[in-house]
């Protein structure tokens, strides 16, 4: 079928320009009764942001469904367990997820089950996709033979050090051209900006003198230490008078 990605850092709008291209899929080929849109991630956090968003959505009114891609394996391999049985494949459990998503993608090279989803979900909406793995990004090559794509990531953004680089990058370049975002719609703060721009290049985080805005001096971490950055940056924030706003997820 067809894949459209966008790619960018924090706060440019990748998943707004997703769901953006997500209307005009909506225009072009309207569900049918018994459809509805995908949307797929790694994370559940991510999963109830990207559900948020999707909810104030007019055009599909309330015709989605937002899942993890784990669980989206599971249901495919519960559902053709037959055809697992044929493989020569016991039934993974529930909680083996890298069995399960293997075991959907080998499904997914058959038309049959191909269709099954597409029927349901003719367009599928991935973000965050700089968590997948190999294994899950086969998930999403089986369904792009059959359904719409739209896809958003950010290779920073990997936080799991076993998938850096992330997985989608040699991936993504076979498949489409990714539309690369630049910009930030989320501040306008120069300071917090430029420090967003010294991680992003592994340079030391300094605050302009006389900028006025939170002193964050920091030094690069690794990925998996994010974390306990973010809690500095946050503290750091609303000691200078930030409002932080838990968004739930």
């Amino acid at each position: 079928m067809s894949i459209s990605a966008f790619d960018g850092a924090a706060g440019c709008g990748k998943t707004y320009s997703a769901i953006e291209q997500l209307r005009a899929e909506l225009i072009a080929n309207p569900l049918q009764n018994s459809q509805r849109v995908l949307a797929l991630t790694y994370m559940h956090g991510a999963r109830i942001r990207l559900d948020n968003q999707l909810e104030k959505l007019q055009e599909l009114k309330g015709r989605y469904e937002a899942s993890t891609l784990d669980s989206l394996a599971w249901r495919i391999c519960r559902r053709w367990r037959s055809r697992i049985r044929q493989f020569g494949h016991s039934i993974p459990l529930a909680d083996d997820y890298d069995a399960n998503c293997e075991l959907a993608a080998k499904l997914l090279a058959d038309h049959d089950v191909r269709m099954w989803v597409a029927s349901a979900y003719p367009i599928i909406l991935i973000d965050e996709a700089q968590d997948l793995n190999v294994g899950r990004l086969a998930i999403i090559d089986g369904l792009l033979k059959s359904c719409c794509i739209l896809l958003a990531f950010d290779e920073f953004q990997c936080l799991n050090s076993s998938n850096r680089p992330a997985a989608v990058i040699s991936w993504i370049k076979t498949r489409c051209n990714p539309v690369t975002l630049t910009g930030n719609k989320r501040t306008t703060q120069s300071n917090l900006l430029a420090a967003a721009r010294q991680i992003r290049d592994n340079e030391p985080i300094t605050n302009p003198e006389g900028d006025g805005g939170p002193n964050l001096d920091y030094q690069w971490v690794q990925p998996e230490q994010s974390a306990h950055v973010a809690k500095a940056i946050l503290w750091e924030l609303a000691a200078n008078g930030f409002k932080i706003v838990n968004d739930g997820a």
